[in-house]
């Protein structure tokens, strides 16, 4: 009987190559995949047909590290790094710089007025009429002219004529002849007038407390002097402005 052919096991097997870099890779050939030509008691096992494969070398792929969350709020650590560039008008974004303050100012009054507003709502009194009638209370026994009044409150006389009109169609205030110069008219307030501004004046201050109380008193003389330097500004101003005007 005829003994089945068996596979050569003295048959050397390619080690793996090592390249340069030290990666491990195997030669594949058709020789090495179905070229064994194995047989069994049945017959010559027909070698599979093996496919087309290119002596390429496979490597082993290793996956890169992955940078800790730590790496990339560090920053890179080499020379050169790049930082943000800084704006060249930094100084006029700045909180302190002239245009931020007074954009500050503007926003910081209008919430004021909004406040003085709600708490006046009750007593049917604008925060112009309250400041009028201030104004007014502490010009006598003299009287207030409507010059004046216009100057406290910053605005043109023809507003304040159509002002002082409607506080007087509410019984807050007359209009009568100066004693010291008969061809003026002053402003006086009526008992109406007076009842009305010490009412508005105990909510006033209570809302002047609510709003600036938190604050210490050092900071509160500063911020005053700072005012008082605002107030020197806008003066300044409006003499060059009546100045150009006069030049004109």
């Amino acid at each position: 009987m005829t003994e089945p052919n068996r596979p050569d096991l003295n048959r050397q097997v390619s080690s793996p190559e090592t390249d340069p870099k030290g990666v491990e890779s195997y030669p594949l050939s058709a020789g090495t995949i179905g070229g064994l030509g194995l047989s069994s008691a049945f017959g010559p096992v027909l070698p599979t047909p093996s496919p087309v494969v290119s002596q390429h070398t496979f490597e082993e792929v290793r996956p890169e590290p992955v940078p800790s969350p730590a790496a990339h709020q560090a920053g890179p650590s080499i020379a050169g790094r790049i930082e943000p560039e800084v704006p060249a008008d930094a100084d006029e974004q700045s909180p302190a710089s002239p245009g931020a303050l007074v954009e500050a100012l503007l926003h910081a009054g209008h919430r004021l007025r909004g406040a003085l507003d709600s708490k006046f709502a009750g007593l049917k009194l604008s925060d112009a009429r309250f400041v009028a009638l201030k104004v007014i209370r502490d010009s006598a026994p003299h009287g207030c002219t409507q010059a004046h009044l216009a100057n406290k409150l910053g605005q043109c006389e023809s507003s304040i004529s159509t002002l002082v009109e409607r506080m007087r169609a509410s019984q807050l205030l007359y209009r009568l002849r100066s004693k010291s110069d008969r061809r003026k008219r002053v402003l006086m307030l009526t008992e109406e007038g007076r009842r009305l501004l010490e009412e508005a004046t105990v909510v006033y201050d209570q809302e002047a407390e609510r709003v600036l109380g938190h604050i210490e008193v050092d900071r509160r003389m500063t911020f005053a002097e700072l005012l008082e330097a605002l107030s020197t500004g806008l003066d300044r101003a409006d003499d060059g402005v009546d100045t150009v005007r006069r030049a004109a």
